[in-house]
């Protein structure tokens, strides 16, 4: 998957499968559509140039506060 970070949004980071991808939250479903497992997959994201692992419920919680549709079941 090829994506264009924006560097004055947040990056998020999912590694699994031997592949990691690096993308913006409006392309966070197409880069989990390129993973076969989603329970293997970890996610994490960068904010004031931490790392931080994140769970699907906080990553719910971000599409719902940005008005998303999009769910992590």
């Amino acid at each position: 998957m090829k994506t264009t970070i924006d560097n004055a949004q947040r990056v998020f980071l999912f590694t699994g499968e031997n592949s990691k991808v690096f993308c913006n939250l409006h392309d966070v479903p197409n880069a989990l559509k390129s993973f076969d497992n989603l329970d293997e997959v970890q996610m994490f994201e960068f904010w004031n140039f931490r790392l931080k692992k994140l769970s699907k419920k906080s990553l719910n919680v971000l599409f719902e506060g940005n008005q998303m549709k999009n769910r992590i079941v």
